[in-house]
């Protein structure tokens, strides 16, 4: 609206860009659905999921952070589940062999889901540049929190009856 003269038109046509691709992950907005393989090979929807919260993971075998927040979320997970809640780990890699022998050695005792080649979009939708990325959803799947740790998802619960 003409009220910043130091920016570009060329920047402020690249911002409105980037905060429309931002809209549909923000906190309140519903979560996009998307549909992944898991790693029994049937398909899975996000809109499939219906349970009080939903914590969806997004991780990769070669990442170091997630070797420790992995075994982290799924203690938690063990703690939590009988409160209403279902982890679905997204696996945002390629080599499908690596992803089964992290699924074995992690213990990863949730839904594990996987889209190599994007097809659902997930990395744009949920903007994926790094992992691991913890999204928090509630029973209509609106996103409570989003880019949080196990302490604080940890913190959520122990707040909530």
């Amino acid at each position: 609206n003409g009220k910043t003269p130091w920016s570009t038109p060329d920047f402020t046509s690249k911002l409105k860009t980037d905060i429309e691709a931002r809209k549909p992950s923000l906190i309140g907005q519903i979560a996009p659905d998307f549909q992944m393989k898991d790693d029994k090979g049937k398909t899975v929807s996000l809109r499939s999921i219906q349970n009080r919260f939903v914590i969806l993971y997004f991780y990769d075998v070669d990442c170091e952070i997630c070797e420790q927040v992995s075994p982290e979320l799924m203690n938690f997970y063990r703690i939590i589940k009988d409160r209403g809640v279902d982890v679905i780990a997204v696996y945002v890699g390629k080599d499908k062999i690596k992803w089964a022998k992290y699924i074995q050695e992690k213990h990863l005792i949730v839904k594990n889901v996987t889209d190599p080649d994007n097809k659902s979009g997930f990395r744009e939708k949920y903007k994926i540049a790094g992992t691991p990325m913890i999204y928090l959803l509630d029973e209509d799947q609106k996103i409570v929190a989003k880019r949080i740790n196990v302490d604080q998802l940890m913190g959520y619960f122990n707040s909530v009856k």
